[in-house]
């Protein structure tokens, strides 16, 4: 799925299990490195990666306030901003001009 303008909660990333989360400031991208059940929950979780493209801000907290989870409970766009709430309760914020996951 490599689509400009791709909406992120259309994404498979319940339970997904995010391993890391890089920023590459030369050229304002945003990597995420997950396994996603792409397959739906019945199936093996594959290796997937997330980009968010032309960023202008990465907001990473790692609070834990529901305890601690490297699984992703939803995502979602609002006012500009893509929004990844982790299982933890924590809430990964980026702005972004678009999204690539492959």
């Amino acid at each position: 799925m490599s689509v400009e303008k791709l909406q992120i909660a259309a994404l498979p990333l319940h339970d997904a299990v995010l391993y890391c989360l890089r920023v590459d400031w030369s050229s304002r991208t945003c990597t995420a490195d997950m396994s996603a059940f792409v397959d739906g929950l019945n199936h093996w979780a594959q290796p997937r990666r997330l980009t968010w493209k032309k960023i202008q801000e990465v907001v990473i907290p790692l609070r834990e306030p529901w305890g601690p989870s490297e699984q992703i409970n939803s995502a979602r766009q609002e006012e500009g901003a893509y929004l990844v709430e982790m299982q933890s309760g924590d809430v990964i914020r980026i702005v972004a001009e678009s999204i690539e996951f492959t």
